[in-house]
């Protein structure tokens, strides 16, 4: 949100009215996900201090990364993470949506399910198409049956967004 002082609107609305006020200006087409950066987001919520003075309170050789870890309470960035996950998961269904270019869909029949591990009924041709001289007749061609049986499971990852990736977004 270039332009705007994020942390006065966090302060202002408090974190839920400011999650809310972006998700709806985000529904709204009034601002995109390319309209944040992590930066300023990360300032706004406060989690850039807290990593510093976690950084400064931290004994000699301790590691780091297990100070920021959610079980320790040192680093409270809960709105910066709810905020993130919200950008990130939208920016992915934007790359879903943009058909633009994969054909795909144009290649293949939708066929909508209500049931996991269906079984799909069609058939196969045996013998491809063949060359027919003039006056010729064309030749008997046979298929056979063939299923296809659908396999859903759930899949997914976790990304962690890093101090370093805060530290040096280019995003603006």
């Amino acid at each position: 949100m270039k332009g705007q002082n994020l942390q006065n609107l966090v302060e202002s609305l408090g974190p839920e009215g400011f999650y809310n006020k972006i998700c709806t200006l985000l529904n709204e087409k009034k601002l995109s996900v390319d309209d944040f950066s992590y930066y300023e987001l990360a300032e706004a919520c406060g989690v850039l201090p807290q990593l510093n003075r976690v950084r400064e309170m931290a004994p000699a050789g301790a590691n780091l990364k297990s100070l920021l870890r959610e079980s320790n309470p040192g680093v409270g960035s809960n709105l910066f993470q709810v905020v993130t996950g919200e950008l990130i998961g939208r920016k992915v269904i934007e790359g879903y949506d943009d058909d633009s270019g994969f054909i795909g869909d144009k290649l293949v029949s939708v066929i909508p399910s209500r049931f996991s591990n269906q079984k799909i009924a069609g058939f196969k041709a045996l013998a491809g198409p063949t060359e027919v001289a003039e006056g010729h007749s064309y030749e008997e061609s046979t298929f056979e049956e063939k299923y296809v049986t659908s396999e859903e499971s759930k899949q997914g990852r976790i990304l962690s967004i890093s101090e370093e990736l805060i530290t040096f977004d280019q995003t603006g």
